[in-house]
Order: C-alpha cells, then structure tokens, then sequence
C-alpha cells in the first residue's frame, strides 16, 4: 500500500502505471475472468434462427396478438428442433469418431471428466471409480 506522500515524488507515468495495476488488481478481485465453453454445434444458421425467433418474440410483446403469439411458437418449435438436431448430430458423430476409445467417449458425454474442470466434484455422480470403468456406457 503506498502513502499518499509518497504520490507527490512520483512521476505521471509512475502515477499511470500505479492507476492501471490498482485498477486491474480490483478488477481481477471483484470482477474475475469467466471462461465460457463454446457449443461446438452451434453455428451460423443456429444464430439466425434464435436471431429470427427473438425478433418474433418481440413482435408479440410490443403488441400482443394472436397471430404474432402463433408465429412466435411456431420459430420457437422449429428453433427447439433445429437446435435437438445439431446436438444429437454432434454427439453421434463424436461417438462414431471416439469409437473404441473410452476416454475421449467420457470427453464428449460428459465435460466434467476433464482433469482439472472446477466443475467436478465429489458428490458427483460420476466418480473415479465409474469414469474409469465406464461400466455403464461399455455394456451396451
């Protein structure tokens, strides 16, 4: 912690640098990085079509009709679909890709395997002891 005496012997870049480190620690405090996992399926067309769905669903609010109530539903089921085809599409391509291979199958199926993920823990259903097994997905 510096004294504000001493403030008055620095220079202004000192002063600058002394500014951005404070800031950057109480930002680094306060406000820390958050790491957000990317859905590997989610692409252009997924973005278009939640794109064109919120813009439905706005409609309806502004004015509450019937018809906009019915084209926000009809974008939000097609939406739902789209999104549940990309999803299983990916795993199925994951686990035709994996085939054989027992950890980078518990990589796709279930993230939290991944050493080192905070998101883990031992309460989790998914133990040491049935990850390495894998048991449960072998015997199928």
């Amino acid at each position: 912690m510096i004294e504000l005496y001493a403030l008055a012997d620095m220079s202004a870049n000192d002063l600058f640098q002394l500014y951005g480190d404070v800031l950057t620690g109480l930002l680094d405090k306060h406000c820390p990085v958050v790491k957000m996992r990317r859905t590997p399926w989610f692409y252009a067309d997924c973005r278009a079509v939640r794109r064109h769905t919120r813009a439905a669903e706005r409609r309806f609010r502004r004015n509450h009709s019937s018809a906009n109530k019915l084209v926000w539903d009809r974008k939000m089921k097609s939406m739902r679909s789209l999104y549940n085809d990309k999803h299983v599409g990916y795993l199925r391509n994951e686990i035709s890709v994996n085939k054989g291979n027992i950890q980078g199958l518990w990589r796709t199926l279930d993230p939290r395997c991944i050493l080192g993920d905070s998101a883990r823990d031992d309460a989790s259903p998914y133990s040491a002891e049935k990850r390495d097994s894998c048991s449960d997905c072998s015997s199928g």
